[in-house]
């Protein structure tokens, strides 16, 4: 498994929201082992340290690490394979130079990376190493990394993360039964009204869209409705997959009556 291979041919950097929100993850990990505040000023010493160990639980969690990384293994057998398919197409000369140009961009990229998990089991965070793909996936971890661990974030992270990304993080928060608007304890929400498919003895988990919410946004949505508070959060209910409702099951026990395993 190689976690910074890139299957098109054409490689585009992370944006920056992406990178302010893991700097920011990063930043608010660092106040936390030193007893500071979420958002507060972080000292550059500890930034440093919480992102070297950030970035090593996450190569761990992937399985990668410098004992089972060969950067540039293979390369030259590698790009020369690349280069005879595509000499061999039906196209341009100028595609053909403009398609191995990029094929060798991304694969130089790739093992670049590679040899700084190879060196110090760490990799680079910046944008023109990173394709927004693996962001998602680095700042997916983070987000878990954090609430697993019951590590404050500032408000303006779940804000950024839920507006890219609203399945993963309402699909995240329903799994640690946090309220996704304060990260409160939260209870299960028929984002769609339970009564248009009979009732929650109807309720098999697949028919309506679902959000966690604590008793407080829990009430203001009954009052506001659903429109306006779509409106005012960014936020919308997910459809669950068949495979994810034995999980949801165990976390709310109440619930999913009507599924059949």
């Amino acid at each position: 498994m190689k976690v910074f291979e890139v299957i098109h041919k054409c490689f585009r950097g992370y944006s920056r929201e992406s990178q302010k929100l893991i700097y920011w993850l990063i930043g608010d990990y660092a106040n936390s082992q030193i007893g500071k505040g979420a958002g507060e000023k972080v000292e550059e010493y500890q930034m440093a340290k919480a992102k070297k160990f950030l970035k090593k639980e996450y190569l761990k969690a992937l399985g990668l690490s410098k004992r089972n990384i060969n950067p540039f293994k293979n390369f030259k057998a590698k790009l020369s394979e690349k280069v005879l398919d595509i000499l061999q197409k039906n196209i341009s000369n100028t595609s053909k130079v403009e398609i191995i140009v990029n094929d060798v961009e991304v694969m130089v990229k790739e093992e670049f990376q590679n040899l700084l998990i190879a060196l110090d089991d760490t990799f680079s965070l910046q944008l023109n190493l990173m394709s927004q793909e693996q962001a998602n996936k680095f700042i997916t971890f983070l987000f878990d990394y954090f609430l697993d661990n019951d590590i404050p974030m500032r408000k303006e992270i779940e804000k950024l993360y839920a507006s890219q990304e609203n399945d993963k993080f309402i699909y995240t928060m329903l799994k640690k039964k946090k309220c996704a608007i304060c990260g409160a304890k939260a209870e299960l929400h028929h984002f769609d009204s339970v009564a248009s498919i009979g009732g929650y003895d109807k309720d098999n988990g697949l028919k309506t869209r679902f959000m966690p919410l604590c008793r407080e946004h829990h009430s203001e949505f009954h009052y506001i409705g659903k429109k306006e508070f779509e409106k005012k959060y960014h936020l919308t209910g997910i459809k669950l997959k068949k495979e994810d409702i034995p999980m949801f099951k165990e976390v709310y026990p109440n619930h999913f009556k009507a599924f059949k395993e």
